[in-house]
């Protein structure tokens, strides 16, 4: 008995000393008013359950440039978009081509003796081949650092292409859209067989499901007389219909009829018909069906850590690259500073989590890559902008914690590209304000408390807080590691 109790704690000492396996999953487009809806509908019971009940929120979570390919990029780097140099999802400014993968959280896991997986979508353009002077957007292309890799090539629930460690896999063959073949259910599979096999290294897996992003595949559209614009997700065939009575909210900022104190870009966008208000209601409500299997895959992967006795010693991250506007401002998507497009969910639940806890501080989406370095004991070997979320988990009220941060964005419809400033209730001289500069001269304020769906720009007849946030904002938009964190705090 004595000697069975001394391997035991033995044992338990040695798990304990490990460092913690990381899992990250990062969903597309998913605003927190469309995860806060399906939670609210019980849609999502694993990840209400598991994370959210178990684990801590971030009720002000964000992301830095409210498009695909730069939020991604920040993900891999901690860093801000104009320091990763990945501005949209095109080239020649953005795309995987614009991105330089040699130091990444990959790279820095794998140097600290991880074992490293990436499973789904990686940065826009991979595996499009139109690249002919770099590798990085070939289809069998397989970045530093990474250990197993399976990348999607195309962004559609069905007929798609993932690269297999270097081998291409068609799940295109058969035309009928077998169910077993459905996009997120192959990657849930592939996340769950990577755990299994895990070694007793640590382990750092990153799932990347498109979902619940619109599927770029011709005739995929929840909007009849808008085949070629609004465009939708095709659901889990087990989870069609099962939303179909939730209704499209419309509060206060929807469709919003007077924009007159708005850029000339947003004046410009008519009033949404009826007929566009029904698109945007089918295109909700599946969006919300598709999360459905994420938190199947959500489900499994748990099953999988429990099985092979690891979830004590396992964080799980859940988040999205960006937001997401669904007619608010007559506006529909994302790349722009309204508070829709630029929120992200954010849940983070520790090995020793037992019930929900909220943070209200800002966390920023440049703070992903180093937390997870933290955690890992691993050294970044670039130049980080973001903060280490650690110190914040272990105690919500930290004091001295970041005031505000950058908001950067490319070219909005004319209007050139954008930068602006985002702050907190820390913030004392502004706070929860939000001020951006486009570079046609044209501006937006917003002081949030008073004015939280942004229908009233105050930017004209509050010119010191503009010309201030302008001044604050051209700072950070040159700012590089310390000097963004002191400009953030100062």
């Amino acid at each position: 008995m004595c000697l069975w109790l001394g391997l035991a704690l033995m044992s338990t000492a040695a798990v304990a000393q490990q460092p913690p396996n990381v899992v990250v999953i990062m969903t597309d487009d998913l605003s927190e008013q469309v995860f806060d809806e399906a939670l609210g509908r019980g849609f999502l019971p694993a990840i209400a359950s598991r994370l959210v009940n178990q684990g801590t929120r971030f009720r002000q979570s964000f992301t830095t440039q409210s498009l695909c390919c730069p939020s991604r990029a920040t993900l891999l780097t901690g860093q801000y978009t104009h320091n990763h140099g990945v501005e949209s999802n095109t080239p020649p400014d953005g795309s995987i081509s614009a991105f330089d993968d040699r130091s990444t959280i990959a790279t820095w896991l794998d140097a600290a003796g991880y074992r490293t997986g990436y499973i789904g979508k990686y940065l826009n353009g991979y595996g499009s081949d139109r690249n002919r002077r770099s590798p990085l957007d070939d289809p069998t292309y397989i970045p530093p650092g990474w250990d197993d890799w399976q990348a999607l090539i195309t962004g559609t629930m069905y007929n798609y292409v993932l690269n297999d460690n270097g081998t291409l896999i068609d799940y295109g063959e058969d035309p009928a859209e077998p169910p077993e073949e459905y996009q997120t259910d192959v990657l849930a599979e592939r996340a769950v067989a990577f755990v299994d096999a895990a070694a007793t290294a640590p382990f750092f897996l990153s799932v990347a499901p498109v979902a619940p992003h619109f599927e770029v595949a011709p005739g995929v559209s929840s909007c009849r007389l808008f085949p070629n614009s609004l465009r939708s997700i095709r659901p889990a065939p087990r989870h069609q219909g099962s939303a179909s009575q939730v209704p499209l909210p419309q509060g206060a900022a929807f469709n919003e009829q007077d924009v007159s104190d708005k850029p000339t870009w947003v004046q410009a966008a008519p009033l949404l018909s009826e007929r566009s208000i029904d698109c945007l209601g089918n295109i909700y409500r599946d969006q919300i069906e598709s999360l459905r299997a994420v938190d199947d895959l959500t489900a499994s992967l748990i099953a999988a850590l429990e099985r092979r006795g690891v979830l004590g010693n396992t964080i799980v991250l859940f988040t999205s690259d960006n937001g997401y506007l669904f007619g608010q401002h007559r506006l529909t998507g994302k790349n722009v500073i309204y508070e829709e497009s630029i929120r992200v969910p954010l849940v983070v639940r520790l090995p020793d989590s037992t019930a929900a806890r909220l943070v209200g501080q800002l966390a920023v989406n440049i703070d992903l890559a180093p937390t997870i370095a933290a955690w890992a004991g691993a050294t970044p070997t670039l130049t980080v902008d973001g903060r280490s979320l650690v110190p914040l988990l272990a105690n919500p009220e930290l004091p001295g914690w970041r005031k505000r941060f950058l908001l950067e964005h490319g070219d909005v419809r004319g209007s050139g590209n954008s930068t602006g400033v985002r702050t907190g209730s820390r913030d004392t001289d502004y706070p929860n304000t939000v001020f951006i500069e486009f570079d046609n001269g044209e501006r937006e304020l917003y002081a949030l408390d008073a004015d939280p769906t942004q229908l009233e720009s105050r930017h004209l007849d509050q010119p010191d807080t503009a010309a201030a946030l302008g001044a604050l904002a051209s700072e950070l938009r040159l700012c590089s590691g310390t000097t963004c964190r002191e400009l953030e705090d100062q």
